[in-house]
């Protein structure tokens, strides 16, 4: 057996020592728990954010709730296929998209802060509980997927220690 040979084979041993990993101590409940959660808080800001464009609320054009639904429902989809198809590729991807979809919420709560203060100086607080439900769904959304990926926790720390092994 050449060098090469010698190292693809190693690395190949510690992706199915992932992949074994993931089968044997994977939370499925509890990713399945925090994605059915996060796809609701997703579809709730998408439909709001649909009825804020439809009444011209202040910054609908944004339509940052869309953009912020699209990245959850997919980060929650991924989340649901890994609990099904456990796989080293998936589960780092996954957690990539919660991380992405994390910062997509923390702008969807910047962007939804401006929105309020705006409508408290212009005296519009007819549709400020569109706001207040925006903030809701986007803190929701990121305590969710501390949790799911607090969870995670333990199998990043096999994983990097599985990488590292030389």
């Amino acid at each position: 057996m050449n060098r090469q040979d010698e190292k693809w084979f190693i690395k190949m041993q510690r992706i199915q020592t992932i992949d074994k990993m993931l089968v044997e101590r994977f939370p499925a409940r509890t990713v399945l728990a925090v994605s059915i959660l996060n796809l609701i808080i997703g579809l709730g800001s998408f439909s709001i954010q649909l009825f804020s464009i439809i009444k011209q609320t202040p910054f609908f054009y944004l339509a940052f709730g869309i953009w912020f639904a699209a990245f959850a429902i997919f980060t929650e989809t991924l989340s649901f296929v890994l609990i099904f198809k456990r796989s080293c590729i998936l589960f780092i991807m996954t957690i990539i998209f919660h991380l992405f979809t994390i910062l997509v919420a923390i702008g969807l709560i910047i962007i939804n802060l401006i929105a309020l203060i705006v409508a408290n100086s212009n005296s519009e607080n007819e549709f400020l509980w569109i706001g207040y439900y925006q903030l809701f769904f986007g803190i929701l959304f990121i305590s969710f997927s501390l949790i799911l990926l607090t969870s995670f926790k333990i199998q990043l720390k096999q994983y990097f220690r599985i990488i590292s092994n030389k």
